[in-house]
């Protein structure tokens, strides 16, 4: 069963009561509970908003930005603003640091 649906169902609500409060089809809430279609990004904001959940979190991800603790948060910001060269140097970094055993 994926994430979708658990949560739809959690709700108590059918696909089309969903399909009716998101303004979308019934037919759409089946196909991306049936992975038959993936949401487009506004559809996805609608349904983080409504089962207030990040959209990773629909997506079955496991990774969700507002789960990490404050250091790794300021770890990713800080590495995203590095140029591809820092970057493959920091990671090469990493690599010696956690092989030194």
């Amino acid at each position: 069963m994926n994430r979708l649906k658990q949560l739809r169902e959690s709700k108590g609500i059918s696909q089309a009561e969903l399909a009716t409060m998101l303004n979308i089809t019934q037919q759409a809430i089946s196909a991306y509970e049936n992975h038959k279609r993936q949401p487009d990004i506004d559809t996805l904001k609608k349904l983080s908003k409504f089962f207030e959940v990040d959209i990773d979190y629909i997506l079955n991800n496991n990774f969700s930005y507002n789960q990490l603790t404050p250091i790794k948060k300021k770890l990713l910001e800080d590495f995203d603003r590095l140029n591809e060269e820092q970057q493959e140097y920091i990671l090469k970094t990493f690599e010696i640091i956690l092989n030194k055993d």
